[in-house]
């Protein structure tokens, strides 16, 4: 299905985050984070629907082109239409018979033994997947042109990208960036792209991708820098991308893990090779917050009542680096790192 064609204009103050208005055209359905929605006109219908909602209804988050418009279910098959010439009685006497079948009795001729058997194993119920998703449809039911408008969740920039002018009409974001697309875009997890970072602190990386056309707009944190590889390669901070084409080859397995000065924190370097165009943001949430936790430690002891020295170290507690008796984890707690 070819994604809708939207319009619109991002409102910027560099004293305030940017603000995103969609200009949304009469019968025109825009997908979108719920969690971003600043305000939208009267006469939007929205709706909520999950990922399996939306497979279940089309198999994909577009038309699906494959359906065919013949509907086959006035066909009954020969089986179906031999049993319901039987009689009722006879019906109920078959049924009879099958539940009280002596053990070891041959099943009649015709009729398979699964069917026969009295030992077929007990039903069990299949768990219901999970939704995993939860886009919000904002479908303009009026006459007239109506606006839905975003925020971004932090200060940054918020990116705009036709789909369209890319690579395989395709793209890779990283999850937590998306705002909203056009109606005929879906996305699902990329492939081999999901990382966990365990290094004294657990962080948790995945990226989406993003497939269908139109538009979509983002959200970096900080300023937005745009890179375009011509048959190059080079190396990122694996939490600075905000998206990049799928021309593009992510190397998760040769990921160089750096200390920050004073190792409090962990940078992850990726390397990204091939010929197409990459965004990233100069300020990303997961080092932000790395570099708050140690302060933030602090002032819940300090809320307690410990003193501190110069350092941050209970002024009461002698802890000496070359303890041999302390564990690793043990000091970096005590030292709050």
């Amino acid at each position: 299905m070819k994604a809708d064609t939207i319009g619109y204009r991002i409102l910027d103050d560099p004293n305030a985050v940017q603000i995103l208005e969609i200009n949304l055209e009469p019968q025109r359905t825009l997908l979108a984070d719920a969690a971003a929605l600043l305000y939208v006109d009267e006469e939007v219908a929205i709706e909520v629907k999950t990922d399996i909602e939306i497979a279940q209804a089309q198999n994909t988050w577009g038309d699906d082109p494959r359906a065919s418009d013949e509907d086959d279910d006035d066909e009954t098959p020969p089986v179906f239409e031999e049993e319901q010439e039987k009689p009722l009685v006879e019906k109920l006497w078959f049924a009879v018979k099958n539940l009280f079948k002596p053990e070891g009795q041959e099943a009649p001729e015709g009729l398979p033994e699964d069917v026969w058997a009295n030992d077929a194993p007990a039903f069990e119920p299949e768990e219901k997947p999970q939704p995993r998703l939860h886009l919000t449809h904002f479908v303009n039911q009026s006459e007239y042109i109506r606006t839905v408008a975003f925020s971004s969740p932090s200060f940054g920039k918020i990116v705009p990208i036709n789909v369209d002018e890319l690579s395989n009409a395709s793209l890779v974001f990283q999850q937590g960036a998306f705002l909203c697309a056009a109606k005929g875009a879906w996305f699902e997890p990329y492939k081999a792209t999901q990382l966990n970072l365990a290094s004294g602190l657990r962080l948790d990386f995945a990226l989406e991708e993003l497939q269908g056309g139109g538009m979509v707009f983002l959200h970096a944190g900080g300023k937005v820098v745009e890179k375009k590889l011509q048959e190059d390669a080079i190396q990122v901070n694996i939490f600075s991308i905000v998206a990049f084409e799928t021309s593009l080859s992510l190397d998760l397995y040769n990921l160089q893990r750096l200390s920050s000065l004073y190792g409090r924190g962990e940078t992850a370097l990726v390397t990204l090779t091939g010929s197409g165009r990459l965004w990233l943001q100069t300020t990303n949430i997961q080092q932000l917050a790395q570099s708050v936790a140690p302060w933030m430690a602090k002032s819940d002891q300090e809320e307690q009542g410990f003193e501190q020295d110069s350092f941050g170290l209970p002024a009461d507690q002698d802890i000496s680096l070359d303890d041999d008796q302390l564990s690793d984890e043990e000091l970096f707690r005590r030292l709050n790192l």
